[in-house]
């Protein structure tokens, strides 16, 4: 079974970035502590996180950041999941970005519906859906 979860607990999110050398960890270490915090679950095994942060000049922007072990990559953002997500982040959030990411990181992004905004971010508005698994019919609510 998959799913996602907010949690609170902000020490087994950085345990867990350690855990799997999360590459940008210095840059993270801080962010961490006070980031509003979701958890990817696997088969009752923890398979990644979702950390965000409300950016101080926007209220209602918060920067995503994402880290899902390589063993379960590819098997965590179904539909089910990525809507679920939205559907949480939609009570607090107006506009999800990810900023900076590489060239990798956005082409995921779109797939789930987000819009590149430069050529290192991108950008979703909420409340949205996900439809589609292969990203053909993505509409926003």
């Amino acid at each position: 079974m998959i799913d996602i979860t907010q949690t609170y607990n902000h020490e087994e999110l950085y345990n867990f970035l350690v855990e799997h050398d999360f590459p940008n960890l210095k840059d993270h270490e801080e962010i961490v502590c006070y980031a509003t915090t979701f958890k990817f679950i696997h088969d009752r095994r923890t398979a990644g996180f979702v950390w965000m942060y409300e950016l101080e000049d926007e209220p209602g922007r918060f920067n995503v950041h994402m880290f899902i072990a390589n063993q379960y990559q590819g098997k965590i953002l179904n539909r089910h999941i990525v809507n679920k997500f939205y559907w949480m982040t939609k009570e607090f959030a107006k506009v999800l970005e990810a900023d900076p990411i590489n060239e990798t990181l956005i082409k995921l992004y779109q797939r789930i519906g987000w819009k590149q905004k430069t050529d290192h971010s991108v950008e979703l508005t909420l409340p949205y859906i996900w439809r589609n698994n292969y990203g053909s019919r993505k509409k926003n609510i």
